[in-house]
C-alpha cells in the first residue's frame, strides 16, 4: 500500500493551471490504486474524479434552471413572444442533445 507524502499528495482543490508542467517523463513509473471488483486507476484519474463530480452537479443545476425557465418563465412573456422564445438557438441546441 502506498502512502501519500507531502511531495506526492493528491490535490483535489488545485486548479488545472497550477498543475500545468507536472508531466511525466517516459522513465517515470505510473502509480496506480486497485479497487477490488472495480478497476485499477492511476493517480491522475483519481484526481480527475472530484472535478467530474463537480462538473456533473453544475450541469444538472443548469439543466434544471433551463427547464424551469422554459416551463414557467415563458409564461411570463406576452403570447406573441412564445414562438420566438421557443425557436431560439440555445433552446433548440439543448433539446437536440
Amino acid at each position: 500500500m502506498l502512502g501519500n507524502t507531502v511531495l506526492t499528495a493528491i490535490e483535489i482543490d488545485a486548479s488545472q493551471e497550477s498543475t500545468v508542467g507536472k508531466g511525466k517523463r517516459a522513465s517515470d513509473t505510473e502509480e496506480t490504486v486497485h479497487i477490488k471488483d472495480v478497476c485499477t486507476f492511476s493517480r491522475s484519474q483519481i484526481e480527475t474524479f472530484p472535478r467530474v463530480r463537480i462538473l456533473k452537479a453544475r450541469v444538472q443545476l443548469g439543466m434544471g434552471m433551463f427547464n424551469r425557465l422554459t416551463e414557467y418563465g415563458i409564461l411570463s412573456l406576452p403570447a406573441e413572444y412564445h414562438d420566438s422564445a421557443l425557436n431560439m438557438q440555445g433552446y433548440r441546441r439543448v433539446l437536440s442533445s
